[in-house]
């Protein structure tokens, strides 16, 4: 499969003409989310607050930086302080009523990813007891779960580019690795925003924390002094039979031969995890992030899963959401369940409740 990020550079290093032109783009999108945010904060009724606490948890590159776990710690841990929460999200990649307001709560049926997107559906599968309500104007959907669910806490999913919803936490998510991929806006970089623009943030969060955590925090700490810094790692938790909803250890991987398949914003890192595991890799597959996946690609997957003669095919959870009406009646397609876990969480813990008086 394309490796989509090692093919723009790729082009970008070989073709001159393409750079400039790229080059050139980059400008115009930078001078037009400067314009953009400019307009929002000079005059306040274009942003609007709703009757709860918003957290707004986001990132400044595209894809990538784990979000969607965190939001989902985030709504565990406030449920479990005995507070109601509800999800606004924007529903990326969905294909159906995009301009429709979509609340996904426990009783409702027959909806399907494509209607809301994967991240919400999946925020959906696994908080069961959480509301998730999208829509491309979240202020709309907050609005909504404030009429029908009345929460105490809203949770913004990937909310830092969105301006009219006003919000009491802005939490940017920064992989520790490649907090700005190659430093360039889009399209000629993965930069949705300058990063001076993270003066914005009320703390950032490093996920993935290794070795160079300690790095990457004084950079921060110099450059955005008084901002809080919090610390993350995605821990595999379990490994999900697809077909029967099993959950099984996560050493069920260890010394399997297996194919992985990731379409995410960073599946080389969902590769590393596989491999930590002590999974034997056949073969690795990369999809573009939200990826629609079609019963040919399905087809195509199980005859290299049958090539290599793998003991299973392990993919993510979004991705699950998106092979789900293909692959159930297989038995051997696996998805790996992910959990975030914090480096010093009394910490954060702390600090939120301060920052929201919680």
């Amino acid at each position: 499969m394309v490796d989509w990020s090692a093919l723009q550079r790729k082009l970008v290093r070989k073709n001159r003409a393409l750079n400039v032109c790229l080059r050139a783009i980059s400008r115009v999108y930078g001078n037009a989310t400067r314009y953009r945010l400019l307009k929002y904060y000079r005059n306040e009724k274009l942003r609007k607050r709703v009757p709860a606490k918003v957290i707004s948890v986001g990132n400044i590159v595209a894809g990538g930086t784990g979000k969607t776990p965190v939001v989902m710690w985030l709504c565990k841990y406030l449920e479990n302080k005995g507070f109601s929460v509800a999800v606004v999200s924007r529903g990326y990649g969905r294909k159906k009523g995009s301009k429709k307001v979509i609340v996904l709560q426990d009783k409702v049926s027959g909806m399907s990813w494509e209607e809301v997107g994967d991240e919400p559906y999946m925020l959906f599968r696994r908080l069961k007891s959480v509301p998730v309500v999208v829509g491309t104007d979240r202020y709309a959907c907050a609005a909504e779960a404030i009429k029908n669910f009345n929460p105490d806490v809203i949770v913004m999913d990937d909310g830092f580019q969105h301006l009219r919803l006003e919000r009491d936490v802005d939490l940017v998510l920064l992989d520790c690795e490649a907090p700005f991929d190659n430093g360039h806006l889009l399209p000629l970089g993965k930069l949705r925003e300058p990063v001076s623009h993270l003066v914005r943030a009320d703390a950032f969060i490093l996920t993935r924390v290794g070795e160079t955590e300690k790095e990457a925090a004084s950079f921060f700490t110099y450059v955005f002094p008084g901002k809080p810094i919090f610390g993350c790692y995605h821990r595999p938790v379990s490994i999900k039979e697809v077909k029967t909803g099993t959950l099984r250890e996560t050493g069920f991987l260890e010394g399997k031969n297996i194919v992985g398949l990731g379409g995410i914003g960073a599946p080389e890192t969902f590769k590393k995890s596989l491999e930590r595991l002590g999974a034997n890799i056949k073969c690795f597959l990369a999809f573009p992030d939200h990826y629609a996946y079609s019963a040919k690609d399905v087809e195509k997957i199980v005859a290299i899963g049958e090539k290599y003669k793998v003991d299973a095919i392990v993919t993510t959870e979004k991705d699950e959401v998106r092979l789900l009406p293909f692959i159930v009646k297989f038995d051997n397609f696996f998805s790996l369940v992910i959990d975030v876990e914090f480096a010093d969480e009394a910490a954060f813990r702390g600090w939120l409740e301060r920052r929201i008086c919680l």
